[in-house]
């Protein structure tokens, strides 16, 4: 595996991975290439996006959204101080507390025989059960039922979900101040109600800014990535949220996944089967291609294929009571013809443009291969593969068990290698 080894990209250089990424992504979603109306749908399905891996991109982004931070960040006051509206009931007594209505108290005392002692006073009170304090509610209650609702990638907090900081304590403190929100009493007199048209319009023209620019910007931002998202909007949130790694070698892992899935797409003139691209460690090919002849291609990301062969690693470790873990390449491509695997190319990945750590990664490949010696079939390669570089000559030997391929190579020789 190569997250050991961190190489030193230049901006222009991990720019260009992510503009990469960024720009496959799209392929994913677009209707005219599948001809379907919903993007969010197709994202889902094409990368195998189970609903809560979904749920988690959406909601995280939200919580990282510059409207909702905003709107968070001026709720303490907008929650002392909020709009109400003034109300003047008639209250019929005998003590004056109030403004007189002399109209009503007139007709009042015409109806008991003329009681002088009888008074209609309308004393103001005010009233948050008004059309804004309805949405107010209503979205408060939204967010923090989504925001409530995110959780870590399996056990990763720092997550491939934001670059370069750890996302998680910034939901479970937005998670806090929602709730701490929720506690005025005076929202217990308040119906949650989602605005209509007239209410955003209502909204927008109150004189309070939070009222005006905070909170219908948080809504409308909510409802946009919930509810109605366009092809861009769920490629612009993947990329921010789900595929911009932390760390340059997950970036260079990611690209490489990407160029064999688009060149292989690409020479099969089909798209792969629904499956998960790179989300955690699965005992399930990222990638599946069915040929005509049907024979099957099969990608795997940090995992051993099902091939039921014995591991020299895995023996050694029982017959020595080593508590070590298990080795595995970064990639394992095979193909397989009547459920039996006839060929296949073992891939490590290695970001990094320095000789002796390619040259370590040549010996790690070679225990790859050794390792299962029945699991193979014969001349199985195991290819390294790094950023091109003036460290090493890439070249291929087919006759070799080893050789060095660039990362610029890797997805047109892997086609040509395993496809007919």
């Amino acid at each position: 595996m190569s997250e050991v080894i961190d190489v030193s990209l230049s901006d222009d250089e991990r720019l260009g991975y992510l503009t990469e990424v960024r720009e496959h992504l799209p392929a994913f979603l677009s209707e005219l290439a599948y001809g379907r109306a919903d993007p969010l749908a197709d994202v889902s399905s094409l990368l195998n996006l189970r609903p809560e891996d979904k749920r988690r991109v959406i909601n995280t982004h939200l919580a990282f959204s510059e409207p909702i931070m905003h709107f968070v960040q001026s709720l303490p006051e907008a929650m002392r101080r909020p709009l109400t509206a003034s109300l003047r009931p008639p209250v019929t007594a005998q003590a004056v507390r109030g403004p007189v209505d002399w109209g009503a108290t007139y007709r009042a005392r015409f109806q008991q025989g003329g009681n002088p002692a009888v008074f209609v006073v309308r004393s103001a009170e005010r009233v948050f059960d008004i059309p804004e304090n309805q949405a107010l509610l209503w979205f408060l209650r939204a967010l923090a039922d989504l925001i409530e609702a995110i959780r870590p990638v399996e056990t990763d907090t720092s997550g491939v979900m934001r670059q370069g900081e750890s996302w998680w304590p910034h939901v479970v403190q937005l998670s806090r101040e929602l709730t701490e929100a929720l506690r005025p009493r005076w929202l217990s007199g308040v119906k949650p109600i989602r605005p209509s048209p007239l209410v955003f319009s209502r909204l927008r023209s109150s004189r309070r800014a939070f009222y005006s620019d905070a909170l219908p910007d948080a809504i409308a931002t909510m409802l946009r990535y919930t509810e109605r998202p366009s092809p861009e909007d769920i490629t612009d949130l993947l990329c921010r949220r789900y595929f911009e790694p932390r760390l340059n070698w997950q970036l260079f892992e990611l690209v490489i996944a990407l160029r064999l899935t688009r060149t292989f797409e690409e020479r099969l003139e089909a798209k792969r089967s629904p499956t998960r691209l790179l989300v955690g460690r699965t005992q399930r090919p990222f990638a599946l291609y069915e040929l005509e002849e049907g024979d099957e291609i099969r990608f795997w990301y940090q995992a051993w294929p099902d091939i039921g062969a014995r591991s020299l690693l895995r023996e050694a470790r029982a017959r020595h009571k080593l508590a070590a873990g298990s080795s595995r390449p970064d990639f394992v491509l095979e193909r397989r013809s009547g459920g039996h695997l006839v060929d296949a190319i073992l891939v490590e990945v290695k970001a990094s443009r320095n000789s002796r750590t390619l040259g370590a990664g040549l010996l790690q490949m070679l225990g790859y291969i050794k390792e299962r010696p029945d699991a193979w079939p014969k001349d199985t390669p195991g290819w390294l593969v790094a950023p091109r570089s003036s460290a090493f000559q890439p070249g291929s030997a087919e006759s070799e068990p080893l050789w060095m391929v660039s990362a610029d190579d890797v997805a047109a020789a892997a086609a040509d290698r395993l496809l007919p």
